[in-house]
C-alpha cells in the first residue's frame, strides 16, 4: 500500500478543526480489510492493543466542530471517517457503523453490531451494493 499527503492551503475557516489538508491511502481490498477489522475490534489485533480504543471511539464520532459550526443534516463526519452516530450517512443502520470512504472509490464500512467489516474497490455498481450487503445481513 502507498500513503499520500498534500497541502491544498485551506482558508484557516475552512479546516474547521479536523486536518484541513489531505492524505490517502492506496490498499489492496485485502489490506483494508485488515484495517476493517482492526477498527470493529476497537483498536486490537489478536492480543496487542495497536490503536487507543478511547481515541479510536472518538475519531468515529462525529467531530465537535462539525457539531458547533455545520447544520445537523451534516452530522456525520468525524475526525478522518464518516460517521452515522446521528443517524445522517445511514438512516436506516446502526448508529455504531462508521467508515472511510476515499475518493477514489476504496471503502471501508465498520458495522459493529453485525460484527461486519465491508470492504469496496472501485466499480460501477458501488453505490447500489452496500445497501443490498446490509439488507441481507439483517433482513
Amino acid at each position: 500500500w502507498t500513503c499520500r499527503y498534500m497541502n491544498f492551503k485551506h482558508p484557516p475557516e475552512a479546516k474547521l478543526g479536523i486536518f484541513g489538508y489531505y492524505h490517502g491511502i492506496s490498499a489492496t481490498a485485502c489490506d483494508m480489510a485488515r484495517l476493517g477489522w482492526l477498527w470493529l475490534n476497537g483498536g486490537r489485533w489478536g492480543e496487542t492493543q495497536v490503536i487507543a480504543e478511547d481515541w479510536l471511539r472518538q475519531i468515529t464520532k462525529t467531530a465537535p466542530d462539525v457539531k458547533e459550526h455545520c447544520p445537523e443534516e451534516e452530522w456525520k463526519y468525524g475526525h478522518g471517517f464518516w460517521t452515522n452516530d446521528h443517524g445522517k450517512l445511514w438512516p436506516d443502520l446502526a448508529r455504531d457503523a462508521f467508515a472511510a470512504r476515499g475518493a477514489g472509490g476504496q471503502h471501508i464500512g465498520v458495522f459493529s453490531g453485525l460484527s461486519l467489516v465491508v470492504v469496496m474497490s472501485p466499480c460501477e455498481e458501488s453505490d447500489a451494493l452496500l445497501p443490498r450487503i446490509i439488507e441481507a445481513c439483517t433482513g
